[in-house]
């Protein structure tokens, strides 16, 4: 092939260079979203690696077009970039070596292009232009096979045809030749990955023609012999900048560039009211045995409040006479119409500057279209009548998803972030603009007649588009916003220990930048001005040091705050109650709540345990000040000193630290074990069958492959033991404890949930979670007692005094003691004419406590047949023992 083309292009590149230009062309494709790419879970290293390539190469004497292959491991670092991040990876170094080496200005301009194509097709203002000319390219190009095709631009040829086009402009600064081959190995590539993706799905969707894409492809190799008239020709186009105009670039760049970086919004949520429609069951927790929270969404109310917002639920009456109190408002899952009276107040509460959040469901299902169209049906939004669906394993997201950039999107990392199973999408145009799209995935259009939520086949059909399937979206109406989100499964309490750093990205997204934010047309202008403002640059010799420099410093910027901007600030957040489950260091478990290696029963158990569970997707110890709890349920990526530093640091001040670990995984966990004096033995103990508590009774637990845990210094109080050896037991740090297991299948959906469990939740994580309860330690007499007695001095102080500053149904316990003694004669008359009556207080107060006050809940009784929970010697704390059904039956 490459002997064929050298001689159709003589004067062309070498085969390596042609090589080169094949592996670039598949690159850019990979580096633009086309096909899943992996993540990193830091963007500023991932830059400075980058960098790293294009430095090496600025200090050595390259000439000559054979050196394009030195953009090869520039492009294999952007395979491993963040989706929608590698083209401001790949834009700083693309002018960086046009810049500092001259040899490569050929692969640095075509990597230029490329980003450039690249931040374009990722704008979410020219989203629906770009989607408009895919439906009808494949549609014209489906009708010469008999297709009826509707393919999005993330799927359909056209992005193939954008990148190309993008490669024909830099006929203006590069060979004709050199250029037209570049955009037909790019496109070429792109074929056989289409053709490669399309053979490793495991529901396919149906035999794709590939004819007219071939026919495609040969007409672009022969617009290569229409350009070869200046085949060695360049552009000598240059410029000089008056000199007003380079401050003026130089603040326009800077704003962009802030307007790119700057967080969503505040840090906390405090100050911000939000109203919930009254529909649905919005507790968040369960407390009684063996129950779900099942589709409840209290955990989303629950995050909101935590980080500082006030939150209502309102009726409709209610939501139409105080929307104007309220800063955003949630409609979820109407099931009919709103009344016209609440619509009508609702539309003109957003025109004034109000945020309206509409979340809706698949096939329409319960009749839900009707009524969040008739919220959209002055926007360029719909709800459709189907079903958006992955065409990946498993209907899993996590790798057809793309995230448009926005404040709202800022930080979201995978698919487990936004939580969408099966729902609805979303049929948009100008001026909406789409914030999350499904990439490989197709609208199955719903069925009527199917009494599983009126559903259609699962399978895609040539009649339904494919591609870019619009999951999120927004539009900006008067001085507010509407966003319509097509699914309420990330909504649910189940989902929000994932999904919550979207709720909060969302909230603060739509209130934030009432200006940039909200409306599309001034990131759009700022974009178009640097775009015609970079080759003027590039012209002038002057500027071109500084650039090679800013740039990549700006691309690094944009970088870091597009991942780490508008992560949950750690400040202002009230997480008494809140357990933290880590997912930085890449945990054993499964975030979905289907799979036997999940979390979901542990989850359960912590809403039953009055509790709010969320997963830590980036460790920041500040993260954990103010909280109690935090599990480490095994880790691939190893744990740094500095983190097992801080990890013991919060320890000693009071947290629980509860860690989940194996043997054959020890040594990612193994600095933290170091930190805490502990560690896993390598004695494999299988699933523990003779697994005692101290009490000399049954395990609740199911072990699937337990180890030996130890202390290497200090004691270890054994919970559960098997043969002699401890498998789970817990040590006292400071004012904390660390609970250590040696199985870290312990705490997962198997152990907690398994086939003899008949389908319920066993509440053993929930009394092993209540059992590392933050305990009170009692203070020293001296101090206690100087507190008392300044207390009880100045309750005296100011029950003597008069004054209105105290009145006595304030008084506490003690003050009501005081009070009564120095106040029994007016006690007793005001009891007069009633003989036998009980003394009565002034205000209402009662001895118990203060008027209005509730009465305290009593003490709760032992249950029949269940073994109290009591601590040993030590201040160690024991795990309850297997409840005893009544009447000595054995336990099912």
């Amino acid at each position: 092939m490459i002997t064929m083309i050298r001689r159709l292009f003589p004067n062309s590149l070498s085969p390596l260079g042609i090589l080169a230009e094949f592996l670039l062309g598949l690159g850019t494709l990979v580096a633009g979203g086309w096909l899943p790419v992996l993540h990193s879970t830091s963007a500023l290293p991932l830059a400075l690696l980058l960098l790293l390539p294009g430095t090496l190469l600025a200090l050595l004497p390259l000439q000559g077009s054979r050196h394009d292959l030195w953009a090869i491991p520039a492009l294999l670092v952007v395979f491993f970039s963040v989706p929608g991040l590698s083209a401001f990876f790949l834009l700083p170094l693309a002018v960086f070596l046009f810049l500092r080496h001259p040899g490569l200005r050929h692969p640095a301009v075509v990597m230029l292009l490329a980003a450039a194509g690249s931040l374009l097709f990722s704008t979410p203002q020219l989203f629906w232009l770009s989607d408009w000319l895919s439906l009808h390219v494949t549609g014209f190009l489906g009708s010469l096979a008999d297709r009826n095709l509707q393919w999005g631009d993330s799927t359909g040829v056209f992005l193939l045809v954008f990148h190309f086009a993008i490669r024909l402009l830099a006929g203006l600064v590069l060979r004709a030749s050199r250029s037209v081959l570049a955009g037909t190995s790019a496109l070429l590539g792109g074929l056989i990955a289409m053709g490669v993706w399309i053979g490793s799905l495991d529901v396919p969707p149906a035999n794709i023609d590939l004819f007219p894409l071939a026919w495609f492809a040969c007409g672009m190799l022969l617009l290569e012999l229409l350009l070869r008239a200046n085949p060695a020709g360049t552009s000598s186009f240059r410029a000089r900048l008056p000199g007003w105009a380079l401050p003026v670039l130089a603040v326009l760049g800077l704003a962009i560039v802030w307007h790119a970086a700057l967080p969503a919004s505040r840090a906390s949520l405090d100050g911000v009211t939000i109203a919930f429609r009254e529909e649905g069951d919005w507790s968040w927790e369960s407390t009684r045995e063996g129950t779900r929270p099942g589709p409840r969404m209290g955990g989303l109310l629950e995050v909101l409040k935590r980080w500082g917002a006030r939150v209502d639920i309102l009726k409709d009456e209610e939501l139409q006479r105080r929307a104007d109190d309220y800063d955003l408002v949630f409609v979820i899952h109407p099931t009919e119409p709103l009344p016209r009276e609440l619509r009508d107040t609702l539309m003109e509460w957003t025109d004034n500057g109000g945020a309206l959040v509409l979340v809706g469901e698949h096939t329409n299902v319960n009749d839900i279209r009707s009524g969040v169209n008739d919220l959209l049906r002055e926007t360029s939004m719909r709800l459709k009548d189907d079903s958006a669906i992955p065409a990946w394993r498993g209907w899993n997201w996590n790798h057809v998803q793309r995230y448009l950039p926005g404040p709202t999107t800022r930080g979201m990392r995978n698919a487990q972030q936004l939580g969408i199973s099966i729902g609805g999408s979303l049929q948009t145009g100008w001026p909406a603009q789409p914030m999350i799209v499904g990439t490989m995935a197709f609208s199955d259009r719903g069925n009527p007649d199917n009494p599983r939520g009126k559903m259609g086949d699962n399978r895609y059909g040539w009649d339904e588009r494919f591609g870019s399937i619009v999951l999120v979206a927004s539009q900006a109406r008067g001085s507010g916003v509407i966003c319509a989100i097509g699914d309420t499964s990330g909504l649910m309490s189940l989902s929000t220990p994932q999904v919550w750093p979207f709720h909060l990205n969302l909230v603060r997204g739509l209130l934030a930048h009432p200006v940039f934010g909200r409306h599309p047309v001034w990131p759009l202008l700022g974009w178009l001005l640097l775009m015609v403002a970079l080759p003027l640059l590039l012209a002038d010799g002057r500027v071109r040091s500084l650039l090679a420099w800013a740039l990549p410093a700006s691309g690094m910027l944009l970088a870091a705050a597009w991942v780490q901007g508008s992560q949950a600030s750690p400040v202002a957040v009230r997480k008494e109650a809140i357990c933290w489950i880590d997912y930085s260091h890449l945990p054993s478990f499964h975030s979905s709540s289907t799979m036997d290696w999940s979390v979901m029963s542990l989850v359960e158990a912590c809403y039953n345990s009055n509790k709010l569970p969320l997963f830590l997707w980036d460790f920041d110890v500040r993260q954990l000040e103010g909280c109690h709890w935090f599990l480490v349920n095994g880790s691939a990526r190893r744990w740094t000193p500095r983190e097992s530093r801080q990890l013991r640091t919060w320890v000693e001040n009071g947290g629980r630290l509860m860690i989940a670990g194996d043997w054959r995984r020890r040594d990612a966990l193994l600095p933290l074990l170091e930190e805490l004096q502990l560690d896993i033995g390598d004695t494999p103990l299988g699933t523990a069958p003779e697994s005692r508590t101290r009490q000399g009774t049954p395990a609740e637990f199911q072990f699937y492959e337990a180890w030996p845990v130890m202390s290497t210094e200090g004691t270890l109080d054994t919970l559960i033991s098997c043969w002699d050896y401890p498998i789970v037991g817990m040590k006292h740090i400071g004012k904390g404890m660390v609970s250590i297991m040696g199985d870290e299948h312990l705490l997962t959906k198997w152990s907690l949930e398994g086939s003899q469990r008949n389908g319920r939740p066993l509440n053993t994580a929930r009394r092993f979670l209540d059992s590392m309860q933050p305990q009170q330690r009692p203070t020293p007499v001296a101090p206690a007692l100087r507190a008392w007695m300044e207390q009880y001095s100045d309750s005296l102080n100011r029950v003597l005094t008069p004054g209105p500053d105290l009145p006595p149904d304030r008084l506490n316990k003690r003050q009501q003691l005081v009070y009564g003694m120095f106040n029994l004669p007016q006690i007793h008359s005001s009891t007069a004419g009633q003989p036998g009556g009980p003394p009565r207080f002034p205000g209402g107060m009662r001895p118990g406590g203060a008027a209005g006050r509730q009465t305290p809940m009593p003490r709760p009784q032992p249950q029949p047949g269940v073994t109290p929970r009591t601590s040993p010697p030590g201040n160690s704390v024991e795990l309850p023992a297997r409840p005893t059904p009544a009447g000595g039956g054995t336990r099912k």
